[in-house]
């Protein structure tokens, strides 16, 4: 089966992760697989199997108007309709809210198969009235969405008219493929701990609470040190806080990195203080290395992955006060770390990336034939 993805770039992101992620598979599957972007970025930021393709359409002109914004999906639909006719493509993928829609309109008339996939939870965003109503009605133009939460499918059968809906989640190949950059591990002492926060530097992700919450903690806990993974908008803002609270020895903005494995494997706790979640990457990844989690229970996300009390805990959104409550019990304990460490690992095995596109390669399969 030939499949083709189509996601605005393929640099540092989740829905970029989980498009490599899934043509790497597809492509052991023998199926032909091409990932198509709108940006004409130099390198991707993941690594990419031998065996799938990269076609960057350079269509990514800002819009200045609804106009031109019109002007600009037109083009990038005539050059995806092309490409689709030109290669007998079975199934387009969108990998995004946007290129969901441009899905269901490159598709109509031919005979490639229109599959979206929701790869946040839409209530958290704020789109312009005409993309909204876009959405609505696009999605009835896919044969097949795919979300990654059942909060998440439910707002979509009620918010849109997209009518064959299914749930599958992110996905984790251990040990994690390296890119660029990689960043040595320069903190290795025998008598350090390491909590560590990975994501997008962004307010959503409110990784001030986390400094704040840490410098509270850092005195009685004098062994331990912050790691924040991740660039980001709020990068400088957060350096300063953290000058500002005295910590510029304990809590360290590394920056993104493309060896996460080697951040993973040397630290010991894992906390998110992230508001909005699709479905967490970064908290799954930790996780399946063994790493016990504190995460905000965000609408959709942490409650799939963390077993309260068991694996980790949930803490409400914005609790501060029980944020730091729950990281203290864990900095504190290391009988707790191990045991919750135990069944932290089993999301490498639930959420594997086997299993999580085995079954997207059956609803595409049970698609194509199911429209042909």
């Amino acid at each position: 089966m030939h499949v083709t993805f189509l996601i605005y770039s393929l640099n540092r992101g989740g829905a970029e992760r989980a498009t490599v992620n899934l043509a790497n598979h597809f492509n052991t599957l023998g199926w032909e697989v091409s990932i198509l972007t709108i940006r004409n970025d130099a390198e991707p930021a993941y690594a990419i199997a031998d065996g799938v393709t990269v076609h960057p359409i350079g269509l990514h002109a800002s819009a200045s108007s609804p106009i031109s914004g019109l002007f600009n999906n037109i083009k990038r639909i005539r050059a995806v309709r092309g490409f689709i006719k030109q290669n007998k493509v079975e199934a387009l993928l969108g990998m995004s809210s946007s290129a969901n829609v441009l899905v269901g309109l490159c598709c109509l008339g031919s005979r490639t198969v229109a599959v979206g996939s929701e790869r946040s939870h839409p209530e958290n965003k704020v789109i312009t009235p005409i993309w909204s109503v876009s959405r609505k009605y696009g999605y009835s133009l896919l044969d097949l969405l795919i979300c990654l939460t059942n909060e998440t499918n439910a707002w979509l059968n009620n918010a849109t008219n997209a009518k064959n809906i299914v749930t599958i989640p992110n996905g984790v190949e251990l040990p994690l493929a390296m890119s660029s950059p990689t960043v040595p591990f320069g903190f290795r002492s025998s008598d350090r701990q390491y909590l560590v926060s990975v994501g997008r530097l962004i307010d959503t992700k409110c990784i001030d609470q986390a400094i704040r919450v840490f410098s509270n903690l850092a005195e009685k806990h004098a062994q331990w040190d912050l790691i924040i993974l991740g660039d980001g908008p709020e990068k400088d803002s957060l350096n300063e806080l953290v000058a500002e609270l005295g910590l510029s020895n304990r809590v360290h903005l590394v920056g993104g990195v493309g060896n996460l494995h080697d951040w993973y494997t040397h630290s010991d706790l894992f906390v998110s203080t992230s508001i909005h979640e699709g479905f967490p990457n970064g908290l799954l990844e930790a996780m399946a290395y063994g790493l016990p989690a504190v995460a905000y229970d965000c609408q959709t996300g942490p409650r799939d992955l963390i077993i309260n009390g068991e694996n980790g805990f949930l803490v409400p959104n914005h609790d501060i006060q029980q944020l730091e409550h729950r990281l203290d019990d864990l900095m504190s304990s290391e009988t707790q770390r191990q045991q919750f460490a135990v069944r932290a690992k089993e999301c490498g095995t639930t959420f594997s990336m086997a299993s999580v596109a085995n079954r997207w390669a059956e609803q595409l399969q049970q698609t194509v034939n199911g429209v042909r």
